[in-house]
């Protein structure tokens, strides 16, 4: 899979070329030394030779080949070893720093704007750099990445001992997709380790190179490839958070002995009771591994039952109450309508 992720790149000269002269004033521009290549029509003639998009050593594996992809995004030579593209809302970048550089940044020092706070994003390709927070020092090694929200309290730097640090990284200004990062970042924390092969490392290169390219065709999917990073951050801590094999197995545990007491529907005392915890217990229990209420996952088994029933029989309501647990029509439709946002007769409607 990483093979064909990563692989199937390829480079045309001319293109680069172009890219080059366009006025980008706050584009490093990159020389090319070697045998003059023809500029394009409208170019000046510039003397060099297309990068070779030269690995840095501690870059190995498949990370290589990220860098490789990325690297040919934002046209970056062997000799630099950094390269930033600013385009307003969205800045991004592929570096190695050395000791020589002195790399450090303060989360708190670097002009953040507390009202309108940023998203940085850094993923390490090669080397080995250092994440401080709360008195406590991460290694940042390959695969590793950091989503850190400027200003905040944190530090990243090139730490002693260390030859090199070779990453990519972007920055965000989007409101919403800050916010929506912020509070994933609560509960997940800000460094994740993100395998290769995950669709969020994709979406992040994506977003990266595309960036570079000027590759969005207009504002509205610049906005979508943040918003789609966005999702898949979320869906990949989520999934972090509550591992699939154990929240699966409680919501079938679940699912079934209320589907087995429906027409009595079963409360959170009776459930937890029945795991032997408390009601506080129970919940807290319920909620760190599936990410859901016990009541709200008990309304929805029901919910879905009715649903059931109002698409497959000519139960009336009243009856379908009676099997699901409600106290009478009136309280169904009132619940139906508040979770499904349409009523239990204009469903039936639709559905059939």
């Amino acid at each position: 899979m990483q093979a064909s992720l990563w692989s199937d790149y390829s480079l045309d000269v001319n293109k680069a070329r172009e890219r080059l002269c366009l006025p980008h004033p706050r584009r490093q521009q990159v020389e090319l030394p070697g045998p003059p290549i023809h500029a394009p029509a409208g170019c000046p003639e510039t003397s060099g030779v297309a990068p070779d998009f030269g690995v840095p050593g501690s870059v190995v594996g498949p990370y290589a080949g990220v860098y490789e992809s990325i690297a040919r995004a934002t046209v970056l030579s062997t000799r630099d070893r950094q390269v930033a593209v600013d385009r307003t809302t969205l800045q991004v970048g592929l570096e190695t720093r050395v000791p020589f550089d002195r790399y450090a940044w303060d989360g708190l020092r670097r002009g953040g704007d507390s009202k309108h706070p940023m998203l940085v994003v850094q993923y390490t390709l090669g080397g080995a750099g250092a994440w401080e927070q709360n008195g406590q020092t991460t290694r940042l090694l390959p695969g590793s990445a950091f989503f850190v929200i400027v200003s905040s309290a944190h530090r990243y730097l090139l730490p002693a001992g260390s030859d090199s640090w070779t990453f990519f990284w972007f920055v965000t200004r989007h409101p919403y997709v800050v916010s929506r990062v912020a509070r994933r970042q609560k509960s997940a924390g800000a460094v994740l380790d993100v395998p290769v092969d995950s669709v969020l490392l994709v979406s992040m290169v994506r977003l990266v190179e595309d960036t570079a390219r000027e590759a969005f065709r207009d504002p509205f999917a610049r906005e979508q490839a943040q918003l789609e990073f966005m999702v898949e951050h979320d869906r990949f801590t989520h999934r972090q958070l509550y591992p699939q094999a154990r929240r699966q197995l409680l919501l079938d545990e679940v699912r079934t002995r209320v589907m087995r007491d429906l027409a009595t529907s079963p409360s959170v005392d009776e459930l937890a009771a029945r795991y032997d915890m408390s009601r506080s217990h129970f919940s807290h229990h319920f909620k760190s591994v599936t990410g859901l209420s016990p009541a709200r996952f008990i309304t929805d088994v029901r919910l879905q039952e009715v649903a059931r029933r109002l698409g497959q029989t000519r139960d009336t309501l009243k009856q379908i109450a009676v099997h699901t647990g409600f106290a009478d029509a009136n309280h169904l439709c009132k619940v139906f309508r508040r979770f499904y946002h349409v009523s239990p007769g204009a469903f039936r409607k639709q559905v059939r």
